[in-house]
């Protein structure tokens, strides 16, 4: 009789693959099992038609163990990377130690890499959070739920250009723009990217909010639509509003979460900078799809005397992602800094109000027409 060990590569059930058992053997039966070491030892009772032996066979199979034992390193890693340092368990209404109570038990002796992801997915899905996300190099998965109409944004912009600008809109990086009439003008901002200096740092350049400012010389009124971006990096955000103020003013401040408590307190300003407009009336228009760099946007320009937010509250999700690798190579993000207005108010979750609430269904393709923008131009004369 010849018996055969197998080394397993992640195996779901190392015992079905330790060994090739003979035809000859009419039964075997394992007695006994004992893990150590990165080892299984099994004790199997051979029966053939001549006698019964008993071999003590040990199975090396570091991969299998490795894998539990790694899913729940890479488990409890992941909870207290957020235990310290994610803000907003209360705001959002999660207990995080109910929800490790909850999903840790869900890790067995044979979690492969996807239950694994499947498992952290759906621990941190109930906050939320567009700030939140995990990631395996390959796939990944976000908390932040979005709204419907958000698939189709590409298409309710591109129908806002051709029926409400008078000539052909023009584009530039983040910005298309052009002029509804004689002295109105339109700026479409789509994302807050791409203001990086020639070293790769952010800076405040909004190079493409100067060429639409000089192209609406003149006008009286500028509505400018951030209902459809949803964010990028802050300093670009920053750089378009500095185009609308007339005197260094206060934006917003931020502080960081780490350990059950807030510091490290940081004040933005806005400062005057090259194509400065602070004479034509500014309407701004959010929904609910207007997030995170968009929403430092918004702050900034709450700040203007001349400035009107029309439409719906924000998104809600301000802090800068706070990133982390995890051992297992995977990367997560999540929210540690909480956004402070002026006045002392933080409307993370809440998202910022407007001054002119106006609800976005997001229907104007099936409307045949804009009715936010069309109430902004009438407010903006």
């Amino acid at each position: 009789m010849t018996l055969h060990s197998t080394a397993m590569k992640s195996q779901p059930n190392p015992a079905a693959q330790v060994c090739d058992v003979p035809s000859v053997l009419r039964r075997s039966q394992i007695e006994s099992l004992e893990s150590a070491g990165g080892t299984l030892q099994f004790r199997l009772t051979m029966t053939s038609s001549l006698r019964s032996t008993v071999f003590l066979i040990i199975v090396v199979c570091y991969p299998t163990l490795a894998l539990a034992q790694k899913s729940l390193a890479v488990f409890d890693e992941f909870a207290d990377l957020f235990q310290q340092n994610y803000a907003f368990f209360d705001l959002r209404g999660v207990d995080w130690e109910q929800q490790k109570k909850i999903y840790r038990p869900k890790l067995a002796a044979s979690t492969s890499n996807d239950e694994l992801f499947a498992i952290l997915c759906q621990m941190v899905d109930p906050l939320n959070d567009g700030h939140v996300f995990v990631s395996t190099g390959s796939k990944g998965c976000g908390s932040g739920k979005r709204l419907a109409w958000e698939a189709k944004a590409a298409a309710i912009e591109d129908f806002i250009q051709k029926k409400y600008l008078k000539s052909k809109a023009k584009h530039s990086g983040p910005l298309t723009y052009g002029m509804i009439d004689g002295s109105t003008g339109y700026i479409d901002i789509h994302h807050m990217e791409g203001c990086k200096s020639f070293l790769g740092y952010a800076r405040r350049t909004a190079k493409e909010m100067d060429e639409a400012l000089v192209a609406m010389k003149g006008v009286v009124k500028i509505i400018i639509d951030v209902r459809f971006n949803g964010g990028g990096n802050d300093e670009c955000a920053l750089g378009f509003a500095e185009r609308f103020t007339d005197k260094k003013r206060m934006a917003y401040s931020k502080e960081t979460y780490s350990k059950g408590s807030y510091g490290s307190h940081l004040d933005l300003y806005i400062s005057p900078a090259d194509k400065t407009n602070t004479t034509a009336k500014v309407v701004v228009l959010t929904s609910r799809a207007t997030a995170s760099a968009a929403e430092m946007f918004v702050m900034a320009m709450m700040a203007l005397p001349q400035v009107t937010i029309l439409g719906e509250p924000t998104r809600g999700i301000h802090s800068d992602i706070y990133l982390k690798k995890l051992s297992n190579g995977w990367q997560l993000g999540l929210s540690n800094q909480k956004y402070i207005l002026p006045n002392g108010k933080v409307y993370e979750k809440d998202g910022l109000p407007p001054h002119n609430f106006m609800s976005f269904k997001g229907d104007v393709l099936e409307q045949g027409r804009d009715d936010l923008l069309e109430h902004a131009i009438g407010l903006s004369r």
